[in-house]
């Protein structure tokens, strides 16, 4: 016998209100005045369909059209009151329907959300942290079209911004797990074992030591490693070798 898996469906209610809304996002933009009320009364109806676990319907992302897409882009690099509500937006769909993570890639979101998230100047603390948990997000529910600008984003940012070194090393640390290609590719395992021998980094050692191991234990993950010549930082300081990197 075999199983089927039904959908939850979204209460039609909810997904009449959500149109509503998008509707008079639209009217208040073509007016030239940006309500964030009703970007807030967006979020909200779309977590408490995510808290409700509404999951895989993808009457969603159907209500997303590409001109609600590019207009919620034009908000964010324009209007800095809006952007955390906006990122909160995406976050609750992407974790509704994975599949919505496509229609950012069509409009070309994912440089709208890199130009917040690399300048301190552009996005505030908040804002830039609000970026990262949607990169988690993205990386959890979608990994198959995770961007590779994003990785590029993080992996520079981890060697350059004091605030955000922690939260990017973490997030290269999953990168490696799921994605070893993407974070083989923006040099991530090389990031992780220079933090794994940096005494300031003592408090997340742990879990990067257990993600370097897990992938270390995988046939598939482990190819991803640069000749296994980044593991060899690691090894040197417990063992004598002739091995040589040339």
């Amino acid at each position: 016998a075999t199983t089927t898996i039904e959908i939850n469906k979204i209460p039609e209610e909810s997904i009449n209100k959500i149109a509503e809304i998008l509707v008079a996002i639209k009217i208040n933009q073509n007016s030239k005045e940006v309500n964030p009320q009703r970007l807030f009364e967006l979020y909200y109806y779309l977590k408490e369909i995510k808290d409700k676990n509404y999951y895989e319907d993808p009457q969603i992302s159907d209500l997303f059209t590409e001109d609600h897409i590019y207009l919620l882009r034009t908000l964010i690099l324009q209007e800095k009151g809006v952007r955390i509500i906006i990122l909160k937006i995406l976050r609750n769909n992407i974790q509704i329907y994975p599949k919505f993570t496509q229609k950012l890639l069509d409009t070309l979101f994912p440089l709208a959300i890199c130009k917040i998230f690399e300048d301190s100047k552009k996005g505030t603390f908040e804002e830039r942290y609000e970026c990262l948990k949607l990169l988690h997000v993205w990386l959890k529910f979608s990994d198959d079209n995770f961007p590779l600008i994003f990785c590029q984003a993080v992996a520079a940012m981890s060697s350059s911004d004091e605030l955000f070194k922690k939260g990017c090393i973490d997030f290269l640390r999953n990168l490696g797990i799921i994605r070893p290609d993407l974070c083989s590719t923006v040099g991530g395992f090389r990031i992780l074992i220079n933090c794994l021998l940096d005494d300031d980094y003592e408090d997340i050692n742990t879990n990067i030591f257990y993600s370097l191991l897990y992938v270390i234990n995988s046939p598939k993950k482990r190819k991803y490693f640069n000749g296994f010549s980044d593991l060899y930082r690691i090894f040197s300081v417990f063992t004598k070798s002739d091995f040589s990197l040339d």
